[in-house]
């Protein structure tokens, strides 16, 4: 046999051999059980867990309601399903294990994104971005990154936000910090005028009405919903839900309903 018949042997075999891998791999892609999505489907019923201590996200009523964000978050998503939620309460360091185990068909509990599991669970797009801001006064005369050289900086001392105040403090020139033991003292330290500035996270920043915002977060810290492994249907149905939501302005409402900016008050108030 010639060379060239063999080359040309060869390829058309390997060509069949790679269209036949490729047809298996198709079809165990579309022929897949997703047993999570299943059971919402046939239980018309989408159990979620939270743990009912952050607010706004989660909390009880005095009746023993759970209300929050997160709840109207899985409700509007059942609802472009057709399906019920069933919410069950757990501790927030349980609901992973609970996912894991199919104890609940997803959690939805302000659980930021952790790349370390992804191995273990399934995450949503995001929802929601926590990350740290700087933030300032209304009337503030900074309006950029640019602007914080000669200011003093406060922060909640071990945090996050004290990571990136001492980097800026390194990158801009007599940046002084402010330690505080807590996020709501070193805006208090804001307010009083002990601080030009403060470092805190997303959530902080969004629900207070005297303050602004300055520049991007400083990395993002998104929230996400929590699916088993296998659940890749459901996955792909909650993502489509999220950017239906997103799309129509449901997620911007929910954003105005439960995390409406409230003022401060000085130490003298």
């Amino acid at each position: 046999m010639r060379p060239r018949q063999q080359y040309v042997i060869f390829f058309v075999m390997g060509a069949v051999l790679l269209i036949g891998v490729g047809g298996i791999l198709l079809r165990q892609r579309l022929f897949a059980r997703d047993p999570v999505w299943e059971h919402v489907q046939r239980t018309h019923t989408w159990r979620v867990g939270m743990d009912p201590s952050f607010p706004p996200f989660e909390m009880l009523t005095q009746d023993g309601r759970v209300v929050g964000f997160d709840v109207d978050l899985a409700q509007a998503i059942a609802r472009e399903w057709g399906v019920h939620v069933d919410i069950v309460t757990l501790g927030f360091d349980g609901l992973i294990d609970a996912v894991r185990t199919h104890k609940i068909d997803a959690a939805i509990s302000a659980i930021p994104y952790d790349p370390l599991l992804t191995k273990d669970v399934r995450y949503s797009d995001p929802y929601f971005d926590a990350g740290w801001r700087l933030v300032v006064l209304r009337t503030s005369s900074i309006h950029t990154l640019e602007d914080v050289s000669g200011i003093r900086l406060a922060v909640e001392w071990g945090s996050e936000g004290d990571v990136w105040a001492r980097r800026l403090q390194r990158t801009h020139k007599n940046v002084t910090l402010v330690l505080r033991p807590t996020t709501e003292e070193a805006l208090q330290a804001l307010l009083n005028g002990e601080a030009d500035a403060a470092i805190v996270d997303g959530l902080t920043a969004r629900m207070r009405q005297d303050i602004r915002v300055v520049g991007d977060p400083f990395y993002p810290d998104p929230y996400v919903i929590v699916m088993p492994l296998e659940a890749y249907r459901l996955q792909a149905e909650v993502n489509k839900s999220l950017t239906t939501l997103r799309r129509r302005g449901d997620l911007a409402d929910l954003e105005a309903k439960w995390l409406q900016p409230r003022a401060l008050k000085t130490d003298n108030e």
